[in-house]
């Protein structure tokens, strides 16, 4: 009898599967989470790309910059009045650049998903990160952080420093001669 429950079960299951290539949604607890590169596609275009006709191929995809305004807080107005959108981080290595327009009261954070992910992606594809520092603070080249103005290093030298931007994921050899390390910061190469 239970044999026959079993034989029963199979075949109603197997009859109620789809007959396609489309893959049944069940709990979307249940599902596998987006992992690397699958998160980044996700979240950006997932939806244009799990929508596309079959055989369709991806040819380019851009980021669009909005003006600064919108991609700052509300009260970045309260903080810098006079917001100037000049930097931009085409062919910047990844890293923390200092806005001279801005005063360095904005700072920017360039993420180039070619140097992160060259196996990835072929063409260049850059996304720029943009932020205020708080009322009374600007942003300092040297130690990558909004610091008081009366503290931190003066705005006009910081594309001087944004070769400290080259030491972000670049390995170097450890002082014993064995292995190698993540440079400092302040490492020049």
């Amino acid at each position: 009898m239970l044999r026959l429950t079993a034989v029963l079960l199979l075949a109603a299951l197997s009859a109620a599967a789809p007959r396609d290539d489309r893959r049944v949604v069940g709990n979307r607890w249940l599902q596998p989470r987006p992992q690397g590169s699958e998160l980044l596609v996700d979240a950006q275009i997932g939806s244009v790309l799990r929508h596309a006709p079959k055989g369709a191929r991806l040819l380019a995809v851009n980021p669009t910059l909005p003006a600064i305004v919108d991609r700052l807080p509300d009260n970045a107005t309260l903080i810098r009045p006079n917001l100037v959108d000049t930097f931009r981080c085409t062919d910047r290595k990844y890293g923390y650049y200092g806005d001279v327009d801005n005063e360095c009261q904005v700072f920017h954070v360039c993420l180039p998903l070619q140097q992160l992910y060259p196996a990835n992606f072929t063409s260049p594809v850059t996304y720029q990160f943009s932020f205020i520092c708080p009322e009374h603070t600007v942003f300092t080249q040297d130690a990558m952080v909004c610091a008081w103005t009366s503290e931190a290093l003066p705005c006009e030298a910081s594309p001087e420093l944004y070769w400290m931007n080259d030491n972000f994921f670049r390995e170097v050899p450890k002082e014993n001669g064995v292995g190698t390390r993540y440079a400092e910061l302040s490492e020049k190469p």
